[in-house]
């Protein structure tokens, strides 16, 4: 039997126990800061299927980006608050390099440049219906009995 019938420890064990964790404990503690931020092809997944649900907002229902839209900009603005912050941004170019913070800011242009496709879009599919409409035969007048 490894352990006395009451459940303690030996004392000894405990020690050496103690002492594995506490040479454990700095690598565990120092962690990097890459691990805490989505990678770039984590943003930039999810900005494509958002600005595709932009696009498509825009295209056929305007009075979804009302809803759409705030949602992606609350999603970039954290995201921008993140990488940008005074403790995480300079360990995050450090470890990264200048490119991963200017690739994530690029991704809010991405957004808006689909939310003003989808709206040109719908403004030309309006435009190119009402000029490829027939135009309406003239009208018959009736004449009125005499």
């Amino acid at each position: 039997m490894l352990h006395p019938v009451d459940g303690a420890l030996p004392p000894h064990r405990a020690q050496r126990t103690l002492a594995v964790l506490l040479l454990l404990a700095p690598p565990a503690a120092v962690a990097e800061v890459s691990d805490k931020v989505p990678s770039l092809g984590e943003i930039w997944g999810i900005a494509t299927v958002a600005a595709m649900a932009l696009l498509l907002a825009a295209r056929y229902r305007p009075w979804l980006l009302a809803v759409a839209l705030p949602i992606a900009l609350l999603w970039f603005g954290a995201l921008l608050a993140e990488i940008h912050s005074a403790d995480v941004g300079p360990a995050l170019v450090r470890e990264q390099g200048v490119q991963f913070v200017v690739w994530a800011d690029l991704v809010g242009a991405l957004m808006m440049a689909a939310c003003v496709a989808g709206w040109v879009w719908r403004r030309r599919a309006r435009r190119g219906r009402s000029a490829a409409a027939p135009p309406a035969p003239p009208r018959r007048q009736r004449r009125l009995p005499s």
